[in-house]
């Protein structure tokens, strides 16, 4: 089998990822059946080798879907070592940005603005993983203050200077 016959098909594969691989390759095999004798005689096709770099290519997805779940389950680790529960803080969070959504409200004499509710929110966030996680975690100090500059544009927080 040609390899940019098989890229091909690890391209088509690709492009359909939410059709069953096995459904795929019996499609493509018995099409490959019907084009052998006809539309491609100068093809030849050799199914067994075919199959056996099928399993080697699933084989390296399988291994490379395992290494980003790993990863991404060692940085949800590490982040809630610093950070705390992640539902806690989502729940205090979220409370926290209900609360001042719901006061904002209440005064129709001012009008927040996106950025001054988006460095809320993110004030929100920050305040919540100090509570749940590590209060002596210095980052989220820093991003507050920053938040805090960037929503009341006070200078030195404009980043259009």
């Amino acid at each position: 089998m040609s390899n940019k016959f098989f890229f091909e098909y690890m391209d088509f594969l690709a492009r359909n990822p939410h059709r069953d691989p096995a459904i795929l390759i019996h499609e493509h095999l018995m099409n490959l059946r019907n084009l052998r004798n006809g539309y491609r005689p100068d093809f030849y096709f050799d199914e067994t080798k075919f199959i056996h770099e099928l399993n080697k290519y699933k084989h390296q997805l399988e291994q490379e879907k395992a290494m980003k779940d790993q990863s991404v389950q060692q940085t949800i680790k590490e982040r809630g070592e610093v950070y705390g529960d992640y539902i806690t803080n989502t729940q205090l969070s979220y409370h926290l940005k209900k609360m001042i959504r719901e006061a904002a409200e209440k005064n129709p004499i001012y009008f927040l603005g996106p950025q001054q509710q988006e460095a809320l929110d993110m004030i929100c966030v920050k305040l919540a993983r100090i509570v749940t996680g590590n209060p002596h975690y210095e980052d989220n100090w820093r991003d507050i203050a920053g938040y805090a500059m960037l929503g009341g544009n006070l200078e030195g927080g404009n980043n259009n200077e």
